[in-house]
Formats: structure tokens, sequence, C-alpha cells
């Protein structure tokens, strides 16, 4: 398949802008090496970083291109000069939208300013790659995490990008800009475009069947201490941690290292909830009794996976938990991954706080079509058995994308879980998605 081989693939990267994270060119070396001998030598191998990154990142005998949001090409493109005066010039990933956080705003960019930008490349002979141009989405729990500044940023399931092609293949005026700027430059008119993919909307969907998380939970691992979910073997989804607390006392509930968002309930009931968006640890409880049950429901809400915290990025409760200044102990400890809700006993029983809530609907032809999220607090969707994408009311992300491909004609199930369920629940479809919490259309 590689281009010396007459096949598509002409350039192969080497790690992905490991500058950032670090220098050592051994490492670096190694990687390059593996690939040569995994047979990568009959394409381009390169690095790629940001250019205040590059000399941490490149190694002297690859090509290195530079990666940059729109407005930033004139001045990265000079560091890239300086550093490789002789060097091709490329950008390895052009930046023309960026992807959103649970509780920020929708990003999206100026697609006349950033069309000029780009043909300013192309006609000083440079490469682009544009990042993206069909951003799609991340299904299920594959969703990731940024650390800004400190305070932690969970990406939404979208990964639409403002791109110019959309998650479910909308082709938008950027596209159409990107493409007669290529089609000025080289003076090569490109085919037409495809016809667009069909989207419709379903009939609403009532939830006849619930069930609580209390009726469903895991057989328990008994642990004198706090254990993450990787120390369980579990990757995603959720954690109970139980223990009591003896004596009967007011104080401050304090969660060292939450990753990354849990509700606290003391004998079953709901006390609140901490939230590692919010630098949120800790929160004061009373007991009025002996022996009160303490439950910890936490959920991985996406590992941060850039930067030089990543390495020590675990999910769950990553160290101890601490009562009125007291560490906590004798925990039994719940794993959730939630990769069986099809086979949960479900009832007609109406169920409120953490629930699964069940429902059959049926699809005569199956095509693309969007879940309205709105109705809803925050937690997953299941179609079929499988783990569609996160919800969550503070937004901007407000539909949930679901393909043809992922129905079925006839019967289908949906499955919704929900942190904060109502009885009585339902979700309505629509045929466009709403990614900035305001039907614009």
């Amino acid at each position: 398949m590689q281009s010396g081989n007459g096949g598509p693939i002409i350039a192969i990267q080497v790690e992905n802008e490991y500058g950032s994270f670090g220098s050592d060119h051994n490492y670096m070396e190694q990687i390059h090496h593996l690939l040569l001998d995994s047979g990568f030598n009959l394409a381009m191998l390169y690095t790629a970083d940001g250019a205040d990154e590059l000399l941490n990142g490149s190694l002297p005998e690859l090509p290195a291109v530079i990666n940059f949001g729109s407005g930033d090409a004139k001045v990265e493109f000079a560091k890239l000069a300086k550093l490789r005066p002789n060097a091709p010039r490329m950008c390895g990933e052009y930046w023309d939208g960026w992807f959103d956080h649970w509780g920020g705003k929708h990003h999206t960019t100026d697609p006349a300013a950033e069309a000029r930008e780009l043909e300013w490349m192309l006609r000083q002979g440079y490469s682009v790659n544009l990042y993206m141009f069909h951003g799609g989405t991340s299904f299920g729990w594959m969703n990731g995490a940024n650390i800004d500044a400190g305070r932690y940023e969970p990406d939404v399931t979208s990964y639409d990008y403002d791109v110019p092609v959309s998650e479910s293949g909308e082709l938008r005026p950027k596209f159409y800009l990107f493409r007669d700027v290529i089609t000025r430059v080289t003076g090569v008119t490109p085919p037409s475009p495809p016809a667009p993919i069909p989207a419709r909307v379903l009939p609403p969907v009532q939830f006849t069947r619930s069930t609580s998380i209390w009726n469903n939970l895991s057989q328990p691992i008994t642990s004198p201490r706090i254990q993450s979910m990787e120390e369980l073997g579990q990757s995603y989804g959720y954690v109970l941690y139980r223990t009591t607390i003896p004596h009967a006392q007011a104080g401050d509930l304090y969660i060292d290292e939450l990753h990354s968002y849990a509700q606290i309930y003391l004998d079953g009931d709901l006390a609140g909830s901490l939230d590692r968006r919010l630098n949120q640890s800790s929160m004061p409880i009373k007991t009025t009794h002996e022996n009160t049950r303490l439950d910890i429901l936490v959920e991985n809400t996406g590992r941060v996976n850039f930067g030089r915290q990543f390495p020590q990025e675990r999910a769950g409760i990553t160290h101890e938990v601490t009562f009125a200044g007291n560490t906590l102990t004798n925990w039994q400890i719940f794993p959730l991954p939630m990769e069986n809700v099809s086979s949960i006993a479900y009832n007609s029983a109406s169920c409120t706080g953490a629930c699964f809530y069940e429902a059959a609907f049926e699809v005569d032809v199956p095509q693309d079509t969007f879940i309205d999220a709105r109705s809803l607090g925050k937690g997953e969707v299941f179609i079929n058995g499988r783990p569609l994408g996160r919800f969550w009311n503070i937004g901007p992300q407000a539909t949930l994308y679901l393909p043809a491909p992922w129905l079925k004609k006839g019967e289908n199930q949906i499955v919704v879980f929900d942190l904060n369920g109502k009885p009585n629940s339902a979700v309505t479809f629509l045929d466009h998605a709403i990614l900035d919490n305001s039907d614009k259309r």
C-alpha cells in the first residue's frame, strides 16, 4: 500500500507532537526504526510538532512538519524556515476548527478567512493537511480530555470540529470555499461532490421499562484502600465505592484525585456531586447515626490524552477519601463498565435518579438520524447494545448522531443511563445536529 509500491500511502508520521511532551531523541529514534523494521520504508517518514516544539520532537534525518491554527500560517512557517531553511514546507495539521468541551462553547471559525489563508499557503507551494477535514464522532466512551491551565476539560462525543464535512457527511460552506481555492490554485477541476446523505426524523420513543443502578450492581471487590479503574482492570464506565462511616458527625468529605465526576450518597440518598472540571474535591456532609453507608458513584468522563499529564492519568478515585480529616478504609468496590445493558432486568415500575431506561422502537428504512438529548440529564445512550455516546445537559452538544448502519429494519432497542433520571422519560429525533444548545435551523 506504500507509494513506493504504487499504493496510496505517501507519508507516515513518526509519533505525534512528541515535542509537546518531551525531548528524548533516543526514544524518537526507537520509534523511527520500529516503523522501518515493520516495513514502512517505501514512503516518506516525517515528524509533526508545533513550530516552537520542533527541536524537541523532530529528528535531523527526517522531514519535519508543523501544526497550527487558522491565522497563524505566516508566523509559523517563518519559524520553520528559520529552523530548517532548506527543508520542505508542510503544515501537518491546519486546525480549521476546534473540539468542544462539556460546559464550554461550541467552537466555530471564519470560513472565508481560512480559505484565504489556505490559498496563501498553496500559492507558496506549501503542503497542507486539514485537521479536521471530516471530524467524525467519538462514539461510546472514546472522547478524551485536555488540561488547560490546570483545569480539566473533557471532550464531548461529537468531533465535528466545525469542519468542511460534518460528522454526518454534510458538505458545509467551508467545503465549497476550500474546494474553490484548490481548484483556482491547481487549475484542476475536481469531480462533482456526492449527493447528500439522507437523514430522517423518527417517531418519539417513550421509555416503558426502567431499573435503578442500585438493583444492578456487580459483585463487589473488597479492599482496605481505594483502587482506580486501571487497578480493577476496567477501562470505561462507572465505579461505585462503598464504605461505612462509624460515628455520627459533621465534616468535609474529601476525595483525593477524583477522575472525574462523582455523586455522593448517604444511606442511599443523594447528598451532592463533585466535578473535576470545576476543581471540586470536597463537600460538607453530616451523618446522624452510627455506621452510615457512604456510596460514591464515579464516572470516567474521559482521560486526559495530551501533554505531560497523561502518563499519570487514571480513572475513578486514584488516591484516597477522607472524612473530617480521617482516611476512610474497608471499601466495597463495584466495577460498572456498562457492557451488557441489553441483558439487564427491566420492569414497568417508575425510576428516579441513577437509572436505566429501555424501550423498543420500529424502523422501516434505516437512515441517519439524531437523538435529541435536551430532555435528559447526564449519562450515555446505547443502541442495540452498543454505546452510542454521552449526553450532559450543560452542553454545548445537545444531539447524538445516530448513523443508519447502527439501526436495523424492524425492531431496535434504545437504552439510556441517566444519573439524573426522571420517570416517564422520552426521547425525540431530529434530522440535523444541535451542537451549541440552540436550534439554528
